[in-house]
């Protein structure tokens, strides 16, 4: 009888393991439809020979593309975004390592406090960012366009590249530093040779995060690029007035830049994986 009710027992379990499973996997598929299906269903249109948006598509053209790369204000829109992406993940860079060496390495007091304040502008981003930024930008008589937009992005998206690069330095094993230094390395030649090749996948990974960011932002764009515009921003004028699959076309293009974005950040995250 008690061996009865052990293999009784276990068959429950089992079950229970068994719809868990079951239910979390429909769960899964649940959530990444909704997340993936609007994109999906935005590619297949830029692919239409319709120019309305009829269901389901008909026919495969690569006609709208050509429209949509063929036309200069959409052109434009992607050399600001280009130029404003690139120069804000510099910028962002440059500052982010440079925050996180004085975060991690560097006791002082207030340090805490300082670590709290990084993350403000990643809790803020957003509304509130673009709301402040253009009202400081107005009191300063600071004319909105690409040099607003990227101090704007800037400003909210490095402490991104400090939370990365800290992370990295949190873990770094110090006695690689020390041992350079004792087979007689000054301090520079330790952080070019030793320091800066052990922390490059994290500061690359940030700078790419960033880019991804500042290429597909739409709201501090929004805000702060005046008369200009960048990708996202055009093309929701499109979508205001009168949309046709061109606009999906450019949004495909978006798509598949910050996807090949994706899979470099992936790949340079699994190498500090692999260096931790």
């Amino acid at each position: 009888m008690k061996a009865e009710g052990v293999i009784s027992a276990r068959r429950g379990t089992l079950r229970r393991i068994l719809w868990s499973e079951v239910v979390y996997r429909l769960y899964m598929l649940i959530v990444l439809s909704f997340v993936f299906l609007p994109i999906v269903v935005t590619i297949r249109y830029a692919f239409s020979t319709s120019r309305y948006f009829i269901w389901p598509p008909t026919g495969v053209t690569m006609h709208w593309f050509q429209e949509a790369l063929g036309n200069p204000l959409l052109i434009e829109a992607f050399k600001n975004s280009i130029v404003i992406a690139l120069v804000t993940m510099v910028l962002s860079t440059i500052l982010g390592t440079a925050s996180a060496f004085g975060l991690v390495r560097l006791a002082f007091r207030g340090r805490n406090a300082l670590n709290v304040l990084f993350l403000l502008p990643i809790v803020t981003y957003g509304i509130i960012a673009a709301v402040s930024l253009l009202i400081f930008f107005n009191a300063v008589n600071f004319e909105a366009g690409v040099v607003a937009t990227i101090l704007g992005h800037t400003t909210f998206l490095f402490p991104f590249v400090v939370v990365v690069v800290s992370a990295r330095l949190i873990n770094f094993d110090r006695s690689l530093e020390e041992a350079a230094m004792d087979l007689g390395a000054r301090p520079g030649r330790t952080f070019f040779n030793v320091t800066l090749p052990l922390i490059s996948p994290a500061i690359i990974a940030g700078g790419l995060f960033v880019f991804t960011l500042s290429f597909d932002d739409f709201i501090l764009s929004f805000f702060l690029i005046g008369s200009n515009n960048t990708m996202p921003t055009y093309i929701f004028g499109l979508i205001r007035y009168f949309m046709t699959p061109a606009v999906n076309a450019a949004a495909t293009l978006v798509v598949g830049a910050s996807m090949v974005l994706a899979v470099l950040i992936g790949i340079f995250f699994g190498d500090i994986q692999e260096v931790y």
